[in-house]
């Protein structure tokens, strides 16, 4: 009977001990999560790796599309994924016009994915009061849940692909989403920029420009910025499917010198003047969401007047680019004329 009973003591202790661990474990990996809160939207969300950014066109109802920046990021075989929007009029968009649009816009967006094998309302949700709904699906065998929410300014849509509603990663995910303020800068947003799915394409001719709230971008937010390869494109991996997979074709506005709210002319080098340089330098560069200077590079003209051209192209800011009421990149040229001193 003792030696019975110090088997049940020793027992217990070992489930003690295995609760303990898995416990410190699932905190240790909880709290090395990371925050994001991507540029121009008005949400941040806590993922399990670094996230990135990739560009899709998700296509709703009566044959209409909407753009989107999706954030996305994978660990341990799922997929977390999180997608905001900002509410506009029903001329603009009925998707995004009212929450109950929205919600059969993300059902028809799913049901148009040849990868969906089900697609099932779970429950409704209440977030810091505001409206939810929460969906499981499954995509190509993979097993995912789907939460629509609305906030004050924005509808959003959270994924976590190849996961249950009950998985503590999913949970946690979800529970981390707050929408709030917009996020002007770069430097803190979290995200790795990708052009990934995105690259030069005919230009979208429906876009239209409004200004929205800037402020001076950190100069390190340069630095922050990593490019994805095509070969990394996520929609390759062997790994729970994305639930939008229609790549757009990236918004090039030609020559923007006209756009410009604030166009830096370049200084003279000094090093051309020895042999009185002269000519045209054009800048291709890419535009973020809230109108700052993303990226520059020279593409032509002579090379004592190369660096004098990015470095003014760098301070220039942009009127933000607005498709479909969703701020986007546009790439696009400015030009300069230099003249031999």
């Amino acid at each position: 009977m003792s030696l019975n009973l110090n088997h049940v003591r020793l027992l217990v202790v070992s489930v003690v001990l295995i609760t303990c661990i898995t416990s410190v474990k699932s905190q240790s990996q909880n709290n090395s999560w990371q925050k994001i809160a991507p540029l121009g939207h008005t949400f941040t969300v806590l993922m399990p790796t670094k996230a990135k950014v990739i560009y899709r066109s998700i296509p709703v109802s009566n044959g209409q599309t909407i753009p989107a920046s999706v954030y996305y990021s994978v660990s341990e075989g799922k997929r977390f994924v999180a997608a905001g929007f900002y509410k506009v009029d029903e001329k603009t968009s009925p998707t995004l016009s009212a929450y109950e649009q929205f919600v059969a816009g993300m059902e028809a967006s799913l049901r148009a994915n040849s990868n969906l094998e089900s697609l099932k309302f779970d429950r409704d949700l209440s977030i810091e009061g505001n409206r939810g709904k929460q969906y499981e699906l499954t995509l190509s065998r993979s097993p995912g849940v789907a939460q629509f929410l609305e906030g004050k300014k924005g509808l959003y849509a959270l994924f976590v692909i190849g996961s249950h509603p009950d998985d503590r990663d999913a949970e946690h995910f979800f529970s981390s989403f707050r929408a709030g303020a917009v996020n002007t800068d770069d430097a803190i947003s979290g995200v790795i920029n990708s052009r990934s799915g995105n690259a030069l394409a005919p230009a979208v001719k429906d876009a239209s420009t409004k200004p929205v709230s800037s402020t001076e971008p950190n100069p390190a937010a340069k630095s922050v910025v990593a490019l994805v390869s095509p070969s990394e494109d996520p929609s390759k991996e062997n790994l729970p499917p994305e639930p939008w997979a229609n790549v757009p074709g990236s918004i090039t506005g030609g020559v923007v010198n006209g756009r410009a709210i604030r166009l830096v002319q370049p200084k003279y080098p000094e090093a051309a003047r020895k042999t009185h340089d002269s000519g045209q330098i054009k800048v291709q560069i890419v535009i973020n969401e809230i109108g700052n200077v993303q990226s520059a590079e020279a593409l032509n003209g002579p090379e004592s007047l190369k660096e004098a051209a990015v470095a003014a192209a760098w301070q220039c800011r942009f009127t933000p680019t607005l498709l479909v009421g969703q701020p986007v990149k546009v790439t696009g040229v400015i030009v300069y004329n230099f003249v031999a001193q």
